[in-house]
């Protein structure tokens, strides 16, 4: 964690079980060789929250190491081995763009994340990845929410609407919680979410990638269109005016 390939860093190994297993990972403590992509990370939780991994990472280099990452992967595969991964096509936002997060609540009602690695809490006040509405919500709930341990927003980018469960019983709290579902809107579709459904984090990604599987298909109107992962039915949805039938998982 912290380290960036080619680089010599100084790390801190850390043990710790998982699944009744034994887990050895390691931590930079001090970078002795940079790499020419390494930035000032941006946000002040950094390593202490390892809710993101990358942000000491040029975001022009982080696109090609997610490339890298679905390459190694097919080499594993001999019938997938030769397959080039096109060029990762880039966010538009890079910060401010996640419509969704789950905090952990501890300490008297205290919203935050969970190291990954070190398993320490870490109290957020604003998280850059979220949509600037989320972080609103956070800065009320702050310090209100004892009476659970886990809480959830949900933000609609294109609709204003939201979905914070489970419901929070506090006066200070000034706009409702509880609900059981909100609405978000891709192109002139709009989809009911429910708390534990699936919906795509980055809404403007979302459509970026409608629009490639759109063109990449080239749909006749003939076809049987299978959404194998379907969630709320976002592809099945958007999709299915271009086919003959769809069958949705």
């Amino acid at each position: 964690f912290g380290g960036i390939p080619g680089e010599k860093v100084l790390c801190r190994i850390v043990r710790y079980r998982r699944r009744r297993r034994t887990v050895v990972s390691a931590v930079v403590q001090d970078v002795l060789k940079p790499s020419v992509h390494r930035i000032s990370v941006p946000c002040q939780y950094f390593g202490s929250c390892s809710g993101c991994q990358w942000q000491h990472i040029d975001y022009k280099y982080q696109l090609e190491l997610k490339r890298d990452l679905i390459q190694r992967a097919l080499r594993c595969y001999d019938e997938l081995s030769d397959l080039q991964v096109s060029p990762t096509i880039p966010s538009k936002n890079i910060f401010g763009y996640r419509n969704h997060a789950r905090f952990t609540v501890r300490d008297q009602g205290s919203l935050g994340f969970v190291n990954r690695i070190t398993k320490r809490f870490v109290k957020i006040d604003t998280c850059k990845l979220m949509a600037p509405w989320i972080n609103k919500a956070v800065k009320n709930l702050q310090k209100r929410c004892s009476s659970t341990s886990q809480l959830s927003i949900r933000y609609g980018v294109n609709t204003g609407d939201w979905l914070i469960q489970p419901r929070i019983l506090n006066d200070e709290i000034n706009f409702k919680t509880g609900q059981s579902h909100y609405y978000e809107q891709l192109f002139d579709r709009t989809f009911q979410i429910s708390s534990p459904s699936f919906f795509q984090v980055n809404t403007v990604q979302a459509e970026t990638l409608i629009r490639l599987v759109k063109r990449r298909l080239e749909l006749t109107g003939d076809e049987t269109l299978v959404d194998a992962y379907a969630g709320v039915g976002t592809f099945a949805t958007l999709l299915s005016d271009q086919v003959k039938k769809v069958i949705a998982i």
